[in-house]
């Protein structure tokens, strides 16, 4: 496996003033969860501060649950330790108000106005990315009315990796491990080079060798680990283990 899929953390940010180095022990390391839905399960910032302070999380964030209505309350606790994402709302509003034909037309009003909100989000200096994105969740999303399968380099996702790249941002993908999705994720990959995308679940499903090969030959690729492991593993049994009870999968 790819040391990027551990690094990921200093692809967002530089590493802090002292270098950690492999003597350095795991209290030391910086962390950044790249799956927390500010505002998810009704969360205050004072219920997640003690669990994150704990843990040695130095950033977090993705999609806020709520919008960005809840960011100002995140951002006012937490500052700079608050990673900002956007559009995620914005496209299951597409699907849930028009839907699935809909939320694959570039020329529907409301994703013509989600891009410029993007866009002009991206050129601030607080967003980092857009997502995360459900490309693919027919088989992983609790919420029926929330899955979809798009065509991962259609125009509309290729106008918010385009987007993204442009100010050097990433993308973030829920994106089950169905070849042809796949086969479209590794097209829109190498269609922009400053485009960089995030495996939100690394994956949801795939394989320690079809990862290996993904991230070896896309290096514009990278991942998260939620949901990958026990107790958090859904019972619906998409989500396969990467971690098990006494360490990562060999694979």
């Amino acid at each position: 496996m790819t040391p990027r899929l551990f690094l990921i953390a200093l692809i967002l940010f530089a590493w802090p003033a002292r270098p950690w180095a492999q003597q350095d022990n795991a209290a030391s390391m910086p962390i950044a969860d790249l799956h927390f839905h500010p505002g998810q399960q009704g969360k205050s910032p004072a219920d997640v501060r003690d669990a994150f302070d704990r843990s040695g999380v130095r950033w977090f964030g993705l999609g806020a649950v709520g919008g960005p209505t809840v960011i100002p309350d995140f951002y006012r606790a937490f500052g700079d330790r608050l990673i900002i994402w956007a559009g995620q709302q914005g496209m299951d509003q597409i699907l849930l108000k028009d839907g699935p034909d809909e939320i694959e037309n570039p020329a529907n009003p409301d994703f013509r106005q989600l891009l410029k909100n993007m866009q002009d989000a991206l050129a601030g200096t607080r967003t980092v990315g857009i997502g995360e994105l459900f490309v693919n969740n027919r088989r992983s999303s609790s919420l029926a009315s929330l899955r979809r399968k798009m065509t991962i380099d259609g125009p509309v996702i290729r106008s918010l990796f385009d987007a993204a790249a442009k100010y050097h941002a990433f993308v973030a993908f829920h994106m089950e491990g169905d070849a042809d999705s796949v086969a479209q994720l590794e097209r829109l990959a190498a269609s922009n080079l400053d485009g960089r995308i995030i495996l939100n679940h690394c994956g949801v499903n795939l394989g320690p060798a079809e990862l290996d090969r993904l991230f070896t030959e896309h290096p514009n690729l990278s991942c998260e680990f939620s949901v990958r492991y026990p107790p958090r593993r859904p019972p619906n049994g998409v989500f396969t283990e990467m971690f098990t009870g006494r360490g990562i999968d060999p694979g």
